[in-house]
């Protein structure tokens, strides 16, 4: 909607540098001409002929019609609430999967696929660090042996969590203040002369709020849900929540390579961004100086593996199989107690 708009209020507002301008222009030209070639004159003419005629009478609304479409066209609401959905949806993937031996998934699509800013402009994509947040949490875990206790992880969490309830307050307290407004208007006037009066002047904060309202519980219902998150697990990994142990993304495996190539085209990437954003010309020798704040640390704690690296992989394998076999023992002594009444069931993988 915006980049059809946008060249026609552009040629508007030119059109009203040009007709600011001519006034000086033909004053001087009016000064240094004959008496009978009056170009300002026939110009002031013509503006109070407009002044008059249209602007006293329609210039009220075009400037609730300009307001209306720059608050309608703002998406930075969007982008902020966005960014801190998915913030939040990381965290809790963390904390889910922490008491196993496997690294998050999502975290390891991040770390794979380097996230950007939701935003599209410059400024928002050079400060944002959610990917350093995200390398910064597997640099925390990564070398550290810490065990685990189970090989499960925890119940995922309802998308409503994941939002939060402090999300949904604003756009509600939101659309009880626009149903307040309609209401005193409904009190005091008939519909058919609804915003004729000085109301009218309350449609750019109208279009302000409801733009506000729409952006929040967009952002809610498309990136809150995360089918957006699971479909790009699915297309990585093949299964939305695969398990892979975090000795597979150590450096000297496959995973921990794809983590070192993401992360140096990605520091590239935002180092490039952050000297546009300064008007900073590049190297010549494109030997780029890495001062962007946002960015990533290296992702790993060191670049030598640690000793007990394999010690730990063996230990993990032996202790998957262990609380495999008593898990079987506990369900088989249940069926034995219950005489029957029991009857166990396999758990079908889901398929997309």
């Amino acid at each position: 909607m915006k980049n059809v708009f946008q060249p026609l209020f552009s040629s508007l507002i030119k059109l009203i540098g040009l007709s600011i301008l001519a006034v000086p222009i033909l004053a001087i030209v009016q000064w240094l001409t004959p008496d009978h070639i009056k170009p300002f004159s026939t110009y002031m003419e013509f503006l109070g002929f407009l002044w008059e005629n249209y602007i006293l009478v329609w210039g009220d609304w075009f400037i609730i019609v300009l307001l209306s479409y720059k608050f309608a066209t703002s998406l930075s609401t969007y982008y902020k609430v966005a960014e801190e959905i998915r913030m939040r949806r990381f965290i809790q993937e963390v904390q889910r999967w922490e008491r196993t031996p496997y690294i998050p998934p999502l975290m390891l699509y991040y770390l794979m696929a380097p996230p950007v800013s939701y935003s599209p402009y410059l400024r928002d994509s050079v400060t944002n660090t959610f990917y350093k947040t995200v390398v910064n949490s597997f640099r925390n875990r990564a070398y550290m042996d810490l065990g685990f206790t189970d090989a499960d992880p925890q119940h995922k969490s309802h998308w409503l969590k994941v939002v939060g309830l402090s999300k949904w307050i604003p756009p509600l307290l939101g659309g009880l203040l626009i149903l307040t407004f309609f209401y005193q208007l409904f009190q005091t006037k008939p519909m058919n002369e609804w915003f004729l009066g000085w109301e009218r002047f309350a449609i750019p904060l109208l279009v302000l709020l409801g733009s506000w309202i729409g952006q929040q519980l967009y952002a809610i219902m498309v990136i809150g849900k995360g089918k957006l998150v699971e479909q790009a697990l699915f297309e990585c990994f093949q299964q939305v929540e695969p398990r892979i142990s975090w000795r597979d993304a150590f450096p000297d495996r496959h995973y921990g390579e794809i983590i070192l190539k993401a992360w140096s085209a990605a520091s590239e990437r935002q180092q490039r961004n952050y000297y546009e954003f300064q008007c900073r010309p590049l190297p010549a020798n494109n030997e780029l100086i890495m001062d962007c704040p946002s960015l990533a640390p290296y992702p790993f704690p060191s670049q030598s593996i640690p000793e007990w690296a394999g010690e730990m992989e063996e230990y993990i394998y032996q202790e998957i199989d262990r609380w495999r076999e008593e898990k079987h023992d506990l369900a088989q002594k249940a069926i034995y107690k219950s005489k029957g009444r029991i009857v166990p069931f396999e758990k079908k993988r889901k398929t997309k």
